[in-house]
């Protein structure tokens, strides 16, 4: 399943039971941004929810990458291979009303933000380890105000971060 852009003012549904799903950029202005992929998910442009406070939701079966920005108005929530996949951020990644939630091992392509609300509780969880891509070369901002940031697995493992900033 690919596209090269899908824009909608309407709640967005990408399913594919066994195959991949490959995008050059998604938007909603109207509702949920839900995407399943059997395999692999991969958005190569910019993704973004803006309607209220839905929900932007991928479940993959293998992997999911994101290559440019990624922004919604509610939660965020990313689960590759059920949490022993990889999710690869090549930008940042903000919840301007929500939570994010990642399960699974986080690769960073590039320096990135992932960021909330900092007024209210809300949350960056990230299940797996967090890894930079090249080792030294990527390094990562997390900001919640008040809410928690927890990281449930190694940093650095595979590829040492250049910095890691922990905001709260």
């Amino acid at each position: 399943f690919g596209t090269t852009a899908t824009t909608a003012s309407a709640e967005i549904h990408l399913v594919s039971n066994a195959g991949n799903i490959n995008t050059a950029s998604l938007s909603s202005a109207a509702g949920l941004l839900v995407v399943t992929a059997g395999a692999a998910a991969s958005f190569n442009g910019a993704v973004s929810q803006t309607y209220t406070t839905e929900t932007f939701s991928v479940t993959a079966g293998t992997s999911v990458k994101f290559g440019s920005t990624v922004s919604s108005t509610g939660d965020i929530s990313v689960s590759a291979n059920s949490g022993s996949g990889t999710i690869t951020a090549n930008e940042n990644i903000s919840a301007s009303a929500g939570k994010i939630t990642l399960t699974g091992n986080v690769i960073l392509s590039s320096d990135a933000v992932f960021s909330v609300n900092t007024s209210g509780t809300n949350t960056v969880t990230i299940t797996g380890k967090l890894d930079a891509f090249t080792a030294d070369a990527q390094g990562l901002e997390i900001d919640t105000g008040t809410g928690a940031i927890t990281l449930g697995g190694a940093i650095g493992e595979t590829a040492k971060l250049k910095y890691l900033y922990l905001n709260t």
